[in-house]
């Protein structure tokens, strides 16, 4: 009984967790569409009681408005495909990670994988210091799995970061070898 309501849990909090990133997601795009997102964010601001905070941004005005402007030409010059692929870019990264998860024998379900792997991907980005991100990633995939009381968290996480690091490997070596195939392109002068 322990064992499967453990699991029930783990399942629970990563469809929570799955359902809050995908709302961020879609509240931020709400928030940006409906245009001047940081007037209205000023708007809100000003109704706080912290005077100095009020007289700040009311300095700041005008460089806020640009602000809303250029968000405004962005949104027009199409940042919603760019938006929604980057959208189905994380969707799809996080089916990989499920799909290596259910290869080394975890029974985690994919709104579980789907935060995490959205945690390491921004973990690795926050790490842009580390060449490839190495390690940040490793290490926060096995740490997760052993929050969420997966048995063999260990052994699980280091086939999943095996995998995952080989893959890579396959394709940076698919790449070098396309390339090296390929013949210098001579432009005219």
């Amino acid at each position: 009984m322990g064992a499967r309501s453990g699991a029930r849990t783990v399942a629970w909090s990563g469809l929570g967790a799955a359902g809050l990133v995908l709302s961020l997601l879609a509240g931020l795009w709400v928030w940006l569409a409906r245009g001047a997102p940081v007037t209205r964010l000023i708007r809100c601001a000003r109704s706080l009681p912290v005077r100095s905070l009020r007289m700040r941004l009311a300095g700041q005005r005008r460089g806020l408005r640009e602000i809303d402007r250029r968000l405004e030409h962005l949104m027009q010059a199409g940042l919603g495909p760019a938006f929604a692929t980057y959208c189905g870019m994380c969707v799809v990264e996080a089916l990989e990670a499920f799909w290596i998860l259910r290869l080394v024998g975890s029974r985690l379900g994919f709104a579980s994988v789907m935060p995490m792997d959205a945690i390491l991907t921004w973990l690795r980005a926050a790490a842009f210091f580390v060449p490839g991100g190495l390690s940040i990633q490793d290490l926060g995939a096995v740490t997760f799995l052993h929050v969420v009381g997966l048995p063999d968290a260990a052994v699980i996480g280091a086939s999943y970061v095996i995998l995952k690091r080989a893959k890579e490997a396959f394709w940076i070596a698919t790449g070098y070898l396309l390339l090296a195939r390929t013949r210098p392109v001579r432009v005219a002068a």
